[in-house]
C-alpha cells in the first residue's frame, strides 16, 4: 500500500484511489429560529424556524412522461430530517424529530419545554441540522395476503 499525499490519493493492490474529504459544513442544512419566542412551561409550541440553503446536491432521477419516453433530472436540493435533540445552551429545551421537503425555506419546528418556567428562545438560535433522507417507495395500496400475515394467529393445541 502506497499513500501520495500531494496527489492526495491511496494504492491499493496496484489500483489508485483518491481520497476525498469528510463534508464541510456548507454541505449541511441548517435549521434556526427565525424570531425570538417565549416557550411556556411545560409543554410544546411550534416555533418559526428557517432552513439554510446549505450546497446544492446534484442528484439525477428519471420521470415517465406523456409520450411514455423516459427523461433524466437533476434534483438539487433533498428531503431531509431534522432528529429530536436538546436545543444548546438551553437546558430543558428539545426539538421534536420533523420531516423537510426539500423546497421549504420556512418552517415550523415543535420545541418542547419541560422546565417549570417559562424560557426565551433568541432569533437564530440553532435548532439543527437537516439529515437527507431519501425515499425508498411509495405504497399505492395495501395487499391483503401481506397484511394477513402480519396479523396473529391463535394455535390450536
Amino acid at each position: 500500500m502506497f499513500f501520495d499525499c500531494i496527489g492526495r490519493k491511496l494504492q491499493v493492490r496496484g489500483k489508485w484511489i483518491p481520497l476525498q474529504r469528510e463534508p464541510v459544513a456548507t454541505n449541511i442544512r441548517r435549521i434556526y429560529v427565525s424570531e425570538d419566542v417565549v416557550l411556556p412551561p411545560m409543554q410544546q409550541t411550534p416555533v418559526n424556524a428557517r432552513v439554510s440553503p446549505g450546497k446544492l446536491i446534484n442528484r439525477p432521477w428519471t420521470k415517465k412522461l406523456e409520450n411514455g419516453q423516459m427523461e433524466e433530472f437533476r434534483q438539487f436540493l433533498y428531503d431531509g430530517v431534522l432528529e429530536s435533540d436538546r436545543i444548546k445552551n438551553k437546558p430543558h429545551v428539545y426539538s421534536a424529530r420533523c420531516v423537510i421537503p426539500a423546497q421549504t425555506v420556512k418552517v415550523k419546528v415543535p420545541l418542547f419545554n419541560i422546565k417549570r418556567e417559562s424560557q426565551m428562545i433568541l432569533r437564530e438560535t440553532k435548532l439543527g441540522e437537516v439529515h437527507i433522507v431519501e425515499k425508498i417507495r411509495e405504497i399505492d395500496r395495501v395487499e391483503n395476503n401481506l397484511v394477513s400475515d402480519m396479523t396473529p394467529r391463535r394455535l390450536r393445541c
